[in-house]
């Protein structure tokens, strides 16, 4: 599925790396969510699936270290929201990226408790990419269609 890039709004956010403020971010995404009158059931696993992003940026991207950045875009597309989480932590193991994709149409409990996360994300939303630039900068991209 293709996401159509003519963009109708980008608001960006900022955080640091402080589990505390992940419930206002998650509040800010539910606020952006219901302007544009998506689902209930859409909501919760956007909100769902931002979290378990930041929760991973935090626990292992920083190490649980308090005071570093986290910069996030919310743009609403033509058929969309695409939120784009930025971190200039460790990036994510490749092994890591791969479990989702293998486990895929399986349980779980399957999996180990590493990768349980990212497997939710990718099975929550319609699609995630993660990318790491050469400046060192870690990028994960959620999408998920208004309706």
């Amino acid at each position: 599925m293709a996401n159509e890039r003519s963009e109708k709004a980008v608001i960006a956010l900022h955080m640091k790396s402080e589990h505390h403020h992940t419930a206002l971010l998650s509040a800010a995404i539910v606020g952006i969510c219901h302007q544009y009158e998506m689902s209930a059931k859409k909501i919760w696993q956007v909100e769902l699936s931002v979290t378990e992003c930041i929760t991973n940026i935090i626990k292992h991207a920083y190490k649980s270290q308090a005071g570093n950045s986290i910069n996030v875009t919310v743009a609403a597309l033509k058929n969309g929201l695409e939120i784009t989480l930025y971190d200039s932590g460790i990036p994510l193991p490749e092994n890591i990226l791969k479990i989702p994709v293998a486990l895929q149409n399986k349980d779980l409990a399957d999996l180990n408790i590493r990768g349980r996360g990212l497997y939710l994300v990718r099975t929550l939303m319609d699609s995630f990419k993660y990318t790491t630039t050469r400046e060192g900068i870690n990028q994960q991209v959620l999408f998920k269609t208004f309706s």
